[in-house]
């Protein structure tokens, strides 16, 4: 006779959804139990220190990542230094002694393990006043942030509603790792008393192994979807218009390149940009403003002859040596060319990832296309390195080609679909393979020429750009050898180059603005009044060709994030602070390491000069590296075109591969 089905009690079993919903109840009851306040009231004190100003003045969500980062790692810092307090006291004492010991120092009323319910809820009361008291503070410091960095500010709601989610973010990821500790406990348990005959010690690091391993495998499979899944998002949408109909670009009819192989900002590069006539335009307008009256009309054809520059030329060369250098080296007729010559059609070269995903044969490819448009012809190339999705800086190419009146090339190759913040976890070899591979398949055609029909060879990279674009040199005296000069803008601190030359930095030189020797090559600035003014108390020698711009705004997080902030303080904040930098910002372990972090999305979209902001500032650079000689006002006069250029109908300024995406 066959059995009857059994029926659920009452009450509901594990395998209704009323049971599942109440066996998970009483599992996150078990976890949470009754809070030890010790760790908690470490956790709330950094949760203050973490409201504290950094570089970018934040919104609700920064607010409340700067929280739920901090406040768990306070905490769980104090767990362990009372389980080793714990520990030390059960170790037997060195001397035998009937005199009884010291009071233990953790067990205070407030912060005992175990307090009064009335002394908790005075406790809790202290806790919430006092965090009342920190917000009202802060929000007045970030305020003056936003100020300092000419940004609006943010409401003092939002960064309470950030300080309440990061509070329930702090919660939430106690909830997480309380209920994987008991699950970690309950298999090693289980797998014991299945397999009586293995260790214990052996059994807990098998399955802690097994656990971490597990991890891994599910962070691997996160990114390598969220890699997929930039692919995708550069093809699903154009967002670029139609091809260019310019032979002198990537993508053309005249390409060898497919204009839809080049993923989303592959097609912006080509398709926009400044033309002949729109470059044609500007320096008209230049001259008829009397903007040019300044440069000598035989600039770069006479030694020697520098030339007078104007009062209100804040920026410019007060010595003359960018006019000095135009006339001698590697770039003699540079400046005189890039004025009084014929204006032609820029060169715009793209490579896409998709059509060439090996670094040589994207470089071949590169060449190739250098080849059918004549850029070897012109008077100089721009290796310019783009971001992880292939996002080539508007405001670099721009400056290059107004500058060079056309007379140029800008080639770029894709490594990566992913945004710099993915590709900087998986695809930092790759930007390093294809800016060497590019690098060398250009040099080698050069070299092939006769050196007196070579174009300059010049180098570009922002961000992880200009971490792969230096990467392609050895050293920085390789990166001297191989180019006549260089503008790399919100490089990383990770950059090897960049590395070397802060460590054999001149003393007493600030790490944001170090001298290397007496600046002969390598000036670092924060801005364009920094090309020819060194820190108080060093000075500048002459500035000798190649000339190689390092760009590093004070409060750009991008620069100086690094590691080494969660343990060591780092230079840069043992010094004045620089401009735009709240006189708050002080170094706390672990806790500027996670505001840096938190502060970089939002750096992009802060204004020129600012954060991660490169804009107008990179035609001075790019003047004095090519040593064109204009004006700071010629310089502003052409920074204004580019702007309003590059902003679309909304009026809004894409100035990143993020806020890029966003337009499209």
């Amino acid at each position: 006779m066959a059995e009857s089905p059994r029926l659920p009690s009452p009450g509901g079993t594990a395998r209704s959804p009323g049971g599942v919903v109440r066996s998970l109840g009483r599992a996150v009851r078990r976890a949470a139990g009754r809070p030890d306040p010790r760790p908690l009231a470490v956790g709330v004190t950094a949760s203050w220190a973490a409201l504290a100003p950094s570089l970018v003045p934040r919104r609700w969500w920064m607010t409340g990542l700067s929280v739920a980062f901090t406040a768990p790692a306070a905490a769980l810092n104090a767990r362990l230094v009372i389980r080793a307090a714990r520990g030390a006291r059960r170790l037997p004492p060195l001397r035998p002694s009937s005199a009884p010991g010291p009071a233990d120092p953790l067990r205070i009323p407030l912060l005992s393990p175990r307090p009064p319910m009335r002394t908790a809820a005075t406790g809790a009361a202290l806790l919430v006043a006092a965090s009342g008291a920190v917000l009202a503070g802060e929000t007045r410091r970030q305020r003056d942030l936003a100020h300092r960095v000419r940004m609006r500010p943010e409401s003092d709601l939002q960064q309470v509603l950030g300080y309440l989610a990061g509070g329930a973010g702090w919660v939430a990821l106690e909830l997480v790792v309380r209920l994987s500790r008991r699950l970690r406990l309950r298999t090693i348990r289980t797998v014991a008393a299945r397999i009586p005959s293995l260790p214990g010690p052996l059994v807990t690091v098998a399955v802690t192994l097994l656990i971490l391993r597990a991890d891994r495998w599910l962070l691997e499979r996160l990114l390598r979807r969220l890699d997929e899944h930039s692919v995708v998002g550069s093809f699903a949408g154009l967002g670029s218009g139609p091809r260019p109909s310019e032979p002198e670009r990537s993508g053309s009819l005249a390409s060898y390149e497919p204009f839809l192989t080049m993923g989303l900002h592959g097609r912006r590069f080509v398709t926009q940009g400044p033309r002949a006539v729109r470059i044609s335009e500007v320096w008209e307008r230049l001259r008829e403003t009397g903007d040019l009256s300044a440069v000598p009309a035989g600039i770069g054809t006479v030694p020697g002859d520098i030339g007078t520059v104007p009062e209100d030329a804040a920026f410019a060369d007060p010595t003359g040596e960018a006019d000095a250098a135009a006339a001698s080296g590697p770039g003699a007729g540079l400046g005189d060319g890039s004025i009084r010559g014929t204006v032609r059609e820029p060169i715009r070269v793209f490579i896409g990832r998709l059509g060439h995903p090996d670094p040589r044969e994207a470089a071949e490819a590169a060449v190739a296309e250098l080849e059918r448009t004549g850029a070897f012809d012109r008077r100089a190339i721009l290796l310019a390195t783009g971001t992880g999705s292939g996002w080539v800086p508007p405001w670099q190419a721009a400056a290059f080609e107004h500058l060079l009146r056309g007379d140029c090339a800008v080639v770029s190759a894709q490594y990566s679909f992913a945004g710099s913040w993915l590709a900087f976890l998986i695809h930092r070899s790759a930007a390093v393979e294809l800016s060497l591979a590019l690098r060398r398949a250009v040099r080698a055609r050069l070299d092939a020429m006769p050196a007196s029909e070579r174009p300059l060879l010049y180098a570009t990279g922002e961000s992880l750009g200009a971490y792969g674009g230096l990467g392609a040199y050895g050293s920085a005296g390789a990166m001297l050898r191989r180019l006549d000069g260089a503008v790399w803008t919100g490089t990383p601190r990770a950059a090897r180059i960049l590395a070397e030359l802060l460590r054999t930095r001149r003393r007493g030189s600030p790490e944001v603005r170090p001298v290397h020797g007496t600046g002969r090559h390598f000036r670092f600035v924060g801005g364009p009044q920094d090309l020819w003014a060194a820190p108080d108390g060093l000075e500048y020698g002459s500035w000798s060709r190649p000339r190689v711009v390092f760009a590093q705004h004070p409060s750009d997080p991008v620069v100086w994030w690094s590691p080494a902030l969660v343990w060591h303080r780092p230079d840069w904040l043992r010094e004045p602070l620089g401009r735009g930098v709240s006189p708050g910002l002080r170094w706390r372990p672990f806790i500027t390491f996670a505001q840096l972090t938190v502060d970089m999305p939002r750096s992009v979209d802060m204004p020129g000069g600012y954060g991660h902001s490169y804009h107008g500032e990179v035609v001075h650079y790019w003047n004095a590296v090519l040593g064109t000689g204009l004006s700071a006002r010629a310089c502003e006069e052409i920074a204004a075109a580019i702007a309003a250029d590059l902003a679309p109908a909304g009026g809004s300024l894409p100035i990143s591969d993020v806020s890029a995406r966003i337009l499209s």
